[in-house]
């Protein structure tokens, strides 16, 4: 008989002043639907046999309501098909022995959720930090905190990134204090490096993605020179699966079609089942949101569950264009692969 991998997402979110969360309850004897529910809100959740979760087994989402382009859009854990309420900026993964930290959210708030989910970080053995933003680089002071040896792999150039801003050129990279006090725990990586045993971290390969990088105003500094971003600090989290590789990419600044082709040619041999991540669409055009379903769909990926920047008119038009294959990357969410 044939494994499947189960991956269980779920979240926790601090509304405001008030506290919501998703708790995941792994049953061995039988797979059942649990109702929980706080003061103002119930929802379900899937649970699965534990002993029916074989390799990649659990990923919790860690939500960072502090980011200060989203605390106004966290409202609710059971977030309808189609709305993009609650932003996955960090994911925890377990992984054979091995357990993961994508990302850290903008601040030390995901420590607080994971702490409600039962998640002890300390246990991390690695952390990977997906591009050099302040959003998804802000809490890793907080991280080291907790953990203290654990290394985060980054790329070169996560100090380097700005935003265009109203018209003013901001600093937008990994913030200044984390780099000075505690840049000692980071291992900048070049090229295709694995951590660990069928898990694999991927730069961009594509050339000219500072074309992406000029239309949305994101910009990086070389050599004293500033130019438009061409993402080389971005890097994809892979997975080697019985099913296929899994791709973990928070933003898909490069493109999530460019990050496929590229995973898929690093491994010509393997078959791209899934990319979970943000495609980062929320002030795109339809054309151009067209364009990346079309980019998806020839790529012959299976399964894409996307959240956090894809925003709401994208993953509408997104779903009408690639119907079964796309998902919801919410709280409660059960993946199988």
């Amino acid at each position: 008989m044939k494994k499947t991998m189960m991956i269980i997402v779920s979240a926790l979110a601090i509304v405001l002043s008030s506290l919501s969360f998703v708790f995941v309850h792994i049953q061995t004897e039988k797979t059942f639907w649990q109702q929980y529910g706080t003061s103002a809100k119930s929802f379900q959740i899937y649970v699965t046999p534990e002993e029916q979760i074989p390799n990649l087994q659990i990923i919790q989402t860690l939500q960072s309501t502090a980011d200060k382009y989203h605390a106004n859009l966290i409202k609710t854990d059971n977030v309808q098909e189609g709305t993009q309420s609650i932003t996955v900026k960090s994911i925890y993964i377990t992984y054979k022995d091995k357990k993961i930290l994508l990302d850290c959210g903008a601040s030390g708030l995901f420590l607080e959720n994971a702490k409600k989910l039962g998640i002890d970080l300390s246990q991390v053995d690695y952390a990977v930090l997906s591009h050099g933003h302040f959003d998804h680089s802000g809490g890793m002071e907080t991280f080291f905190t907790v953990s203290k040896d654990a290394p985060f792999y980054v790329r070169p150039d996560c100090d380097a990134c700005y935003m265009l801003e109203s018209g003013n050129m901001e600093y937008g990279g990994v913030p200044d204090a984390i780099m000075e006090n505690v840049r000692d725990r980071m291992v900048f990586i070049d090229g295709d490096f694995s951590p660990s045993d069928g898990v694999f971290l991927i730069p961009h390969k594509t050339p000219n993605l500072s074309a992406y990088g000029e239309a949305d105003g994101m910009y990086i500094i070389r050599c004293g020179t500033l130019a438009p971003d061409d993402y080389a600090h971005e890097q994809s989290l892979v997975f080697d699966t019985e099913n296929g590789l899994v791709i973990f990419n928070s933003c898909s600044h490069g493109g999530a079609d460019t990050i496929i082709r590229e995973v898929t040619a690093t491994f010509p041999d393997k078959k791209v089942k899934a990319l979970i991540g943000g495609f980062h669409l929320y002030n795109k055009t339809d054309t151009e949101i067209l364009a990346l379903a079309e980019g998806i769909r020839s790529t012959g990926i299976s399964e894409i569950y996307t959240g956090h920047c894809t925003g709401d008119k994208a993953y509408a038009i997104l779903k009408e264009e690639l119907g079964d294959k796309l998902h919801q990357l919410r709280c409660g969410l059960v993946m199988e692969f």
